[in-house]
This record gives structure tokens, sequence and C-alpha cells, in this order.
């Protein structure tokens, strides 16, 4: 036997096969995990220094939220964020609880035009937030950490949609690895994003308010 088909063997022994991966007929929906920190900065910190995330972007933001219910806590929202510094205006579409897409169907000009639109297409405004936010990429997971005024000092991990089961079970390890390296408990993982969570504490004072 030749040096090259013994090192061919040693190399296919040492990876092994690599096990067929049976892609699903449906998407596994993306799922977000929000968890309350202490510190921002410190958490900031923690994601480039220890964990070597990967800052993909931040700023300051006063942002329009608009909402749209489909019921057992699931909302669609379309955001008018308006950057502080540059006073540059966007509208962000968040709807990844959703299993359907929805198409805007109307052209990005004006706030007052956009607005008027999302009623037509069943968005009502919900509430207004003021926030510091740091995005990060931490392997294929996007990490985000928040300062919202009124809400408090918060990071959400995202899961990615995937036809792939066994990657939905890479990815909950790997957000749970992150979690713990950043000194947050699973018991105080929130399984929503910062914007529902808002909304919900919101709806929660407001109710315990008229009792």
């Amino acid at each position: 036997m030749g040096i090259l088909e013994v090192l061919d063997k040693l190399v296919g022994v040492r990876h092994g096969k690599k096990a067929k991966s049976h892609k699903l007929k449906w998407k596994i929906p993306e799922v977000r995990y929000t968890a309350p920190i202490a510190d921002s900065d410190k958490a900031v910190y923690a994601l480039e220094k220890d964990l070597k995330a990967r800052f993909t972007g931040g700023g300051e933001y006063v942002e329009a939220v608009h909402a749209k219910p489909f019921g057992n806590g699931v909302y669609a929202y379309m955001l008018v964020r308006t950057d502080k510094q540059t006073e540059k205006e966007t509208i962000i579409s968040e709807a990844y609880m959703l299993q359907e897409e929805e198409f805007l169907g109307f052209d990005v000009s004006s706030a007052p035009q956009i607005e008027d639109n999302l009623e037509s297409l069943g968005y009502q405004y919900a509430f207004s937030r003021d926030y510091r936010v740091w995005s990060f990429k931490h392997v294929n997971l996007p990490v985000v950490v928040f300062d919202v005024k009124d809400l408090g000092e918060l990071v959400e991990v995202a899961l990615p949609a995937t036809n792939i089961d066994s990657q939905r079970e890479r990815d909950e390890k790997l957000a749970m690895a992150l979690f713990k390296k950043l000194g947050i408990n699973e018991k105080d993982l929130i399984p929503v994003d910062t914007v529902t969570l808002q909304l919900l504490t919101m709806q929660d004072k407001e109710k315990n308010g008229k009792r």
C-alpha cells in the first residue's frame, strides 16, 4: 500500500463519514431569547473580548412601534426608526414569529404617508421607545445588547430559522453556552424579543393599573 493510500485511510478514519442531515419540509421558525442584564457596557465588553463576537453595528435610536396582532401573543411589527445622531429615518419589518411572509405593498417615502399605509394593512401605533443598541454575530447567532429607557438593559440572542433539526439543536446549545458565559442563568431567559417584551410589560402595567 502506497503512502498516499495510507494517508487517505487515516484521514478517513479521523474525520469519519458525515451523517446525511435530513432536511425538513417546513422550516423550524426563528426563535429569540431575551434576558435582563446588570450592565450593558460589561456585556458588550464580554462579547468582544471574551467571546470574540464580531461587532456588526449599533447606535442610539428613537422608534415608533406599530403592531399587528396574530393571536397567542404573536405580533408583527413595523418600526419607524430614527437615528438620534443623523436623524435618518428607516422602516424595519419584524415578523420573525410568523410562518408566512407579508409584503408591504407600498413605497417607503415619508413618515406620515408610511404610517397611513401601515394602518390600512392592520398595523396600529403601539408605543415609542428610546434605546441604545450594540449588535454582534457569535458564530452564526445574532446577539444584540439593548439599553432601553423605561425597560432596562437586556441581551437578545436569535436562533435562525432552519430546515435541519440537528442545526437547531446545535444553535440552542451554542446560545445556552453564550448566556452562561455572560453570567445569565437559563431560568432567567424569556423566549421573546425585546419589542414584544416591552409591549407585554406595558400591557400588564396598564391592566394592573385598572384593577
